[in-house]
Formats: C-alpha cells, structure tokens, sequence
C-alpha cells in the first residue's frame, strides 16, 4: 500500500518529521517497508515555456529552442520530438542536478551553444510506466497552464513522501488513503475528516433509462450505479496525475483516473461503461455459461466458465466481475452517456477468475482481499462529484442501488482487568477506554466493564481478544512491560505413537526415501477425480467454512493428491526420480470425535515415478518386516483411481488398511504426469497398533536348506498373494519361505494366462532332510493349487 504523505494530510494532520511518523505508524502495528523521496536528488529543475524553435543548420535531427521561466530566456540544443512552440516543460539550467548524479553545464551541440535541457519523466526520476502514455518516450510537457519558473519537483508532485506499508491480510479497511487517514489519526491522537462532497438527487431519472438485475446474489452482495452525460473526454487535472503517479498508476483520461482516484482514495473499485453500447439499457449481474467467449480490454479473447461472475446488457457480456471489462463497452473519445458501477463481489470469486486468467489488476487485487459492502455508495457519489468538479460530465439524476448485505454493528463489554491479564499489563480503564476512542470504538466505561461498538468497516472485530489487540497496539506494544516465560521442569510422559511415527520415517528414509510437506486442504474437482463411490467414506468431504481460495475449499479424504501433486511438481522440473513420503492427516465429515470434530485418521502416503508396482510393493512389504508385522495380505483392489491389474488392498489381521498401485493413466494427465507412478496409502495407526516391540532371538540353525523352485500357469486375474497363501497352507512345518521371483506372461502360456514362479526353501530344526521328503511336500503343494486355483505345473 503506497501512501503518499500530502494526500494523507488532507484527511489528517501529519505535523510530524516523516522518520519519527513512519517509526510511530509502525509501533502502532502499521508495518512501513520503506520510505521514499520522490525528487531525490532534483536541484534547479523549473518550469519554462518554449517561446520559440528553429531548426539546427548542421544537424537534421536537433532543434534549437528559446526557453523562457518567466524573467530570463535561454538557448537549448535538443533532440526532442513532442514539442512544440507554447509548451510547458520541466528545464534543467546549467547547475541543475538530476537524480542520475547529473550536473548540468554548458554544452556546444553542433557549433550551437546550449544551456542545459528538456527533461522527459524518466530523467526526472519517473517511472516509464506511470507517466502518461503519449509522454513516454519524449519530453514530459504539463497538461495545463502553470506558472512559470517555479521548481518543476513541486509542479510535479515530485516533492512528496511516499510511505510504503505492509498490510495484514485482514485489514482490508486500511487499504486505501481514507484507511491509512483513520490509522495515521488515532496514531496521533488526531480526528481524521472524510472527503467534503455532496450528492443531491432532486429527480430519479436514471430509472427511466438503466436498469439493474442482480441474479447471483451470493458472488454479489450490492451493486450500485449511477449515469452521467459526459462533456469532454481529456486529462485530468494536474492535481489528480500527481497523486495517481505517486501511487504507481498511469494517468489515462479524467474518466478513468477518477475511476482510479477514487479505489485508491477509499479502497473501492470502480468500472465505467458506455451507455449507448449497452444492449436494452440494462445490466445483468450473473454467472458465466460454459464455453462463452469475451474480448477484455486488453484485446485478448478469454474463455469463460460458469464459476466467473459477469456483467451483461441485454444480449451479451460486457464486463469479468472485479477484473477486468470487455472491448465492447469501452469508453472512449465518442462516449456521450456513461454508467458508473460501484459492487461488492465476493472476494474467492474473483481471486479464482483472476488466477485462470493470469492477469491481476488494481481492482481485482483489492477485491481479493475482501471489501465491506457499506463503502459501496459512498463511493459510487464521490466518483460522480469529482466528475462534475473537474468539469467532465454533468449528472444524471437518481441511483441505483441493489443491497443484498445485512450486518449489524458489533458491540461487546470489554473486562478491563481481562485486558491486562492477557497483556501483561497495568493499564487503567479510563486510558483503555481513551485508546479505544481514538479508533472510533465508542466505548462506555461502567467500572471495570468497557462497552464498545466496533466501527462499522472494521470487519477484523469479531471477538474480545480483537479488542485486546487494538489496546495493544494502541498503547504501543514497546510500552508493554517484558516478562519471562514460566517453566517448570516436569517430563512429560513418551508420546510412543509419536515415537514410533518418527521410526517409519527414519525407515523410509534409510533406503533413500525423501519426506514431503503439503496443506491438507484441497479442491473438490480433485477430491472428485479419485472417483470414490457415494457410500466410500472418502466421498465425504469436510468443507472449509473460511478458505483461502477455490483450490483450498474442502479437506482431504486421501493422501493420493499430496502425493500426485509433490511427484507432478518434481516431475516438472525435471528432478531424478526418489521415493517421497509423507505422513498426514485426511478428513471425512461422516463421523465426529467426541468433541464434535470431523473425524481424522493418519496416513503414510509413499510414492515415486518412472517405476514398476513391484518396488513400491517392497517397500511396503520392508516397512512391515521392519516392524515386525505379521499376517499382512495383498488382494486385488477395486479403486477407480487406480490401474485395474496392478493395484492391491493390503490387509492385516484380513482388516484393510491401505492400498499399493500403479496410478490411473487418466489420472496421471490431469497431473501431467508421463511415466508410470504407483503409490502406496497406509493406516499409520495399524503399524503402530502392531509394532511388535519385542524380539525373539534364535539360533542359527544346524541343519541346511533345501531350496526347489516352483513354476505354475494360472488365470491372468489371480494374484501372486493367493498362490503364496495355498503354498503356506500345503508345505506343512518344513517349508520357512516362499518368494515369487518371476511372473511371465506371453504367448508361451497362454491367452489370458500367466506363469507364476515362486522360490521355495525347506528346513528341519532336528535334521537333515532327504529328498524324498521334500518331494512330499512339493507334491501336496502342486496338489493344493491345481484344485484350489486350477493351476497347471509348467
């Protein structure tokens, strides 16, 4: 927010040094970034009239001027293009300094004497892109009549402060001049006076020739709009340049810089239509259709979706809500009629429109923050008498005003003893009350009691400890004694599941694993991509009541998108690919806690691209060996947001606690993810819950192995899993293990078959066993899975 000190001082006596100002702003929790001096280093730069122009004998492209600054006349050499006999420049005389370090002498151009020089906005120190437009690249030349030798940096605008200030996301309210004026006042112990204007409407013409329907009132909670006759589309005054560039905006016209004139005065965005080009004289306040089109001022064609509010006329649409307006209803040097809008859209709308257009504009920047509805008039009737005032329009009687916002005043009793129990503090009650009078509280002391009604703007004062903070900061948080944290040497007892959740990370991160950190919030068009059914858990999202934005409305019911999302940002950037993991929170709003909470339950997320299922499966498989886990199960899975043939549920105790698969391929391109992903979801809770914590030693044993290796054909839809548990059941007491080492599937086997082989070992704790025993056992085992699984012996 750049606050420029002589604007402010028209709302407010600022009667202290700049320094000391900026250092009490900011104790008073206005935090000032920087403070800058608009004409350092200008010296001897005066306005001057050139009285006359001759062409230069020996060089085509210079020109030989005769200044005059009221009393003297002198002879410049320059290369200028935009001047003419008449104008009015800034003009650097011999001695002048610019902010370049610069110090003007006297120069022979060509033969021809010249005393100093014509100076553009950017020489001046200027910014290219806040001097207007048809100045840019010349010589800046003064809108209108000014007197002549006085110093250019004051004509300007140049001699100015401009404070800089780093608001907090909820003060909005300060957003603006008007904002910073009732902050700068209650800083100084000073009354802040609003804008002097007056708006009579005698007649209601303007119901006779516009119209206004509101049909989302939920994205609009009030739409203002007033005409005015235009009678000359051209600068604005000098005054009103001076304070649009100070604020980095670019004068255009007087039409439009009130427009911006007054966002910047009172924080409220404006927008000006042609009346004439607005089909049937109406305006129509709704969302977008799917697939519709709109050319926005800046000539490019957007397209448009049905969650972007929109202004329309009575055929099509002439305006993106709070972001920017369409080529069709421009104002321009033709304009005869204008309509002035003044609407309060709700902030999460337009931040998502401004964010699939890329583009983010003064408005549309102020509206994400959020506005109060009750500035809305007010602002549209001070836009509309600046108007009239610099003699650009003549007003239209009467205004429309379509009000969908009820709020009533907050109002609360404030315990003074509370106050200095949370502050840490001895501030009396009368002094509290006096803080609180500075900001427009309106309190009423009773004792100890502090009744106050928050202004009506302040949309940040919902609870006491807010109250509080205004106190605060008011008093001034250095004032408030320090005090030392208390302590106590008390143990808290071991948090084993936290103990235990750091464990699986050190795992994971022993075989090379990287631990990722993403929000819990989401999107439902996410949530709905993973394509659980209505009687999943999982498909009942946790909606945000106060979100950030349209990306962060709902809370995940699944790790799968942190995951997608932290191996889709890797993807992109070309980085090798790692295992990731991560251990969070998901969110379902079918069960509650005991504290009326949404239920939560922790999930380890695994993950990697460019990768088989395989890996991923061992991973998983090492996370429970590692903790000792017993009668884990891999059965096939039935997840639409996985692949159908390489995905499976795990179990343990026949309980499912999780999934491992390779990622969806239609899933994979709304990640604009190329290669093969699998990723593993898990019950955190479970490992923990079955963390065998106690270890058996046995010694090595006496008697060697035998090892036989296993080849079967079985249908393409049986898992390995199942074979494996036949193979347990049938090997009887002899048989320690059982691997798959290999699945094969082609032609050699068969149309819709696949070959299975599995390592198997054999050992006897009390002997050496023979072959014939093991070919038992092997035999009961082949038995087993051509009965139970049709299995043949390839």
């Amino acid at each position: 927010m750049l606050l420029p000190i002589n604007w402010l001082k028209e709302y407010v006596n600022v009667d202290k040094d700049i320094n000391e100002f900026a250092e009490m702003m900011t104790v008073s929790g206005s935090m000032v970034e920087t403070v800058t001096y608009l004409g350092e280093g200008i010296e001897g730069v005066v306005t001057a009239k050139i009285k006359d122009i001759k062409p230069h004998e020996d060089a085509e492209k210079l020109v030989i001027c005769t200044m005059f600054d009221g009393s003297e006349e002198y002879q410049v050499v320059t290369g200028a293009k935009n001047v003419k006999v008449g104008d009015i420049v800034p003009y650097a005389k011999v001695g002048a300094k610019l902010p370049n370090g610069m110090t003007l002498k006297k120069a022979k151009l060509r033969g021809v004497e010249s005393y100093g020089m014509l100076c553009s906005g950017a020489e001046l120190g200027m910014s290219s892109s806040i001097v207007p437009k048809h100045l840019e690249d010349g010589i800046y030349i003064f809108s209108e009549d000014v007197p002549l030798g006085e110093d250019a940096k004051k004509v300007l605008g140049l001699d100015e402060y401009v404070i800089d200030f780093e608001l907090t996301n909820n003060r909005q309210d300060c957003n603006s001049i008007l904002g910073m004026a009732y902050e700068a006042g209650a800083t100084l112990g000073k009354k802040f006076v609003m804008p002097d204007f007056k708006i009579e409407d005698k007649a209601n013409d303007i119901n006779d020739k516009l119209s206004v329907e509101v049909k989302n009132t939920d994205l609009c909670k009030r739409y203002c709009a007033r005409m005015l006759k235009v009678k000359k589309v051209e600068q604005s005054p000098l005054w009103m340049q001076q304070r649009l560039m100070a604020c980095g905006i670019r004068p255009i016209s007087n039409i439009v810089d009130v427009s911006n004139y007054v966002m910047l005065e009172l924080g409220q965005p404006l927008h000006m239509f042609d009346y004439d080009k607005l089909e049937g004289h109406k305006i129509i306040v709704d969302t977008a259709k799917n697939g519709e089109k709109m050319v926005t001022l800046d000539n490019i064609e957007r397209d448009l979706d049905d969650k972007m509010l929109l202004i329309n006329d009575a055929k099509k649409g002439v305006c993106v809500a709070g972001v920017m307006g369409a080529l069709n209803s421009v104002v321009d040097d033709d304009t005869k009629n204008i309509v002035i809008e003044s609407a309060n859209f709700n902030k999460n709308s337009i931040r998502r429109t401004s964010r699939v257009f890329g583009l983010r504009s003064e408005a549309s920047a102020h509206y994400e923050k959020g506005i109060n509805p009750l500035i809305t008039r007010y602002a549209i009737d001070r836009a509309a008498s600046l108007l009239v005032e610099i003699g650009a329009c003549e007003l239209v009687e009467g205004l429309i005003d379509e009000n969908f916002y009820e709020k009533e005043p907050v109002k609360m009793d404030i315990d003074s003893k509370d106050v200095n129990r949370i502050l840490g503090s001895d501030i009396s009650v009368d002094e509290q009350a006096r803080l609180l009078d500075l900001l427009n509280f309106e309190p009423k002391v009773n004792g100890d009691i502090i009744s106050i009604t928050a202004p009506i703007l302040r949309d940040d004062i919902n609870i006491k400890e807010d109250v509080v903070e205004e106190i605060a900061r008011m008093y001034g948080y250095n004032n408030i004694p320090s005090t030392l944290m208390e302590t106590s040497n008390y143990i808290s007892e071991k948090n084993v599941h936290y103990s235990d959740k750091n464990k699986i990370k050190e795992a994971l991160i022993a075989i090379g694993g990287l631990e990722t950190l993403t929000y819990t919030f989401t999107s439902k068009e996410k949530l709905d991509e993973l394509g659980f059914e209505d009687k999943d858990i999982r498909s009942k999202y946790v909606k945000v009541i106060n979100p950030l934005g349209e990306d962060t409305g709902y809370m995940r019911t699944s790790m799968m998108i942190s995951m997608l999302e932290s191996l889709s940002f890797n993807y992109s950037r070309k980085n090798k690919e790692r295992v990731l993991f991560e251990i969070g929170n998901i969110f379902f709003d079918a069960k509650y806690d005991e504290l009326g909470l949404p239920l939560q339950e922790e999930k380890l997320v695994i993950g990697k691209y460019n990768t088989d299922y395989f890996e991923i499966k061992g991973i998983v498989e090492y996370i429970f060996n590692k903790f000792r886990i017993k009668n884990v199960k891999f059965t096939k899975a039935e997840e639409k947001m996985l692949h159908p043939t390489r995905s499976a549920y795990i179990s343990v105790n026949d309980k499912v606690i999780g999934y491992v698969g390779n990622v969806h391929p239609l899933l994979l391109k709304k990640y604009n993810l190329k290669e093969d992903v699998v990723v593993a979801e898990i019950d955190v809770k479970t490992i923990t819950e079955n963390y065998d914590k106690e270890i058996e030693f046995k010694q090595l044993a006496k008697f060697p192995s035998l090892q036989r290796d296993i080849a079967v054909v079985v249908d393409e839809d049986i898992y390995a899993g199942e074979i494996l548990d036949e193979i347990k059941k049938a090997g009887g007491e002899y048989l320690v293990s059982s691997e798959v080492f290999d699945v094969f599937t082609g032609k050699q086997v068969g149309e819709g078959k696949k070959s299975v082989a599995v390592s198997l070992e054999f050992r006897a704790e009390d002997k050496t066993l023979t072959d014939e025993e093991i070919d038992v056992r092997f035999d009961n085992i082949v038995k087993a899975l051509s009965e139970t699984l049709n299995a043949k012996l390839r």
